[in-house]
């Protein structure tokens, strides 16, 4: 995730944030279509942030195992954890 996430930050910080104040002639082509690198970027946004809510339920779920028994046990290994299968309260 790290990697992935390092590589949406360079391309916010130099393609994205400098050509803000020109956003219709910078993103987007004459025909009003996104830019082909910029709606990549946009689908790297989106698999971060799917990441992070996946991340955060797995970090619930650790959470609620320490508190509840004092260890984490094979159910919330990172291997064996399944979203779809998570609560809304995160524990798994």
């Amino acid at each position: 995730m790290s990697e992935k996430y390092v590589r949406y930050i360079r391309f916010v910080e130099h393609d994205v944030l400098p050509n803000l104040k020109n956003v219709a002639e910078s993103f987007y082509s004459k025909d009003g279509r996104m830019e082909p690198r910029y709606a990549a970027n946009m689908g790297r946004l989106r698999e971060h942030r799917v990441e992070l809510v996946w991340l955060t339920a797995w970090a619930g779920c650790l959470a609620a195992k320490l508190k509840a028994t004092g260890q984490v046990d094979a159910d919330c290994s990172r291997g064996a954890f399944k979203f779809d299968t998570v609560a809304d309260t995160a524990i798994c």
